[in-house]
């Protein structure tokens, strides 16, 4: 079961990530991705609460990072949890660099 997630419109609030970043979930969040990029709002999101990540989830966050990028649109991870970390390291892949925006 997929977590909901709420779009406040015109807002960059924080996107706070499930528990649960996997091929089980990531379909809503690529559909809040695109929902944002869409608006021309931009994303923030903070990764602390995650808890299981997979190489899906390490996908998705490259391609909104380049999506947002060439749409220049901000774009920013607020925090990873060890569990998002590993993901990243798992995969060879660099993680994003944190920004402090909120």
């Amino acid at each position: 079961m997929t977590e909901s997630i709420t779009v406040t419109k015109g807002k960059t609030e924080p996107l706070a990530l499930p528990a649960d970043c996997t091929v089980r979930t990531v379909a809503g969040l690529a559909d809040h991705a695109n929902g944002r990029l869409a608006a021309g709002e931009g994303l923030v999101v903070d990764g602390s609460a995650v808890a299981t990540a997979d190489i899906t989830f390490v996908q998705l966050m490259v391609s909104a990072a380049r999506s947002f990028e060439e749409a220049a649109q901000p774009f920013a991870v607020t925090a990873l949890s060890p569990a998002a970390l590993s993901a990243f390291e798992r995969s060879g892949i660099a993680a994003p660099r944190l920004s402090g925006a909120h």
